[in-house]
């Protein structure tokens, strides 16, 4: 009885391997399987966080051309704003002086014609 179960035993244990090597395959496809999964999802996370970023960039370029367009506008904007304010003091000052030159000749005229009629 012994025997038979140690004879038993020994035809049993190559279809034990077979099997022990076949879970082995399934179970390294399987890791490799996953493994390649889990590389492909961190490429496609770090393309993912790259893309990220690079939009990132491009905003923050756009922003900063943005800011520099509006401070370039809002400087000339001042400018003219105050080339205005200087021209309309000198046109001010130009017409209070020769407002007053007309004031001053037309007192002359008067007084020469007073004179000229007394």
């Amino acid at each position: 009885m012994k025997t038979s179960i140690l004879i038993a035993a020994l035809l049993a244990l190559p279809l034990a391997l077979t099997a022990c090597n076949k879970a082995k395959e399934a179970a390294d496809s399987a890791a490799s399987g996953v493994a390649a999964t889990a590389d492909a999802a961190a490429s496609g996370v770090a393309s993912a966080a790259d893309a990220t970023a690079a939009a990132g960039s491009a905003v923050a370029a756009s922003a900063d051309k943005a800011a520099d367009a509006t401070a370039t506008a809002a400087s000339q904007a001042a400018d003219a704003t105050a080339k205005t304010a200087d021209a309309t003091v000198a046109d001010v000052k130009d017409a209070a002086a020769k407002a007053a030159q007309a004031t001053a000749d037309t007192a002359q005229a008067t007084a020469d014609k007073i004179k000229a009629h007394s």
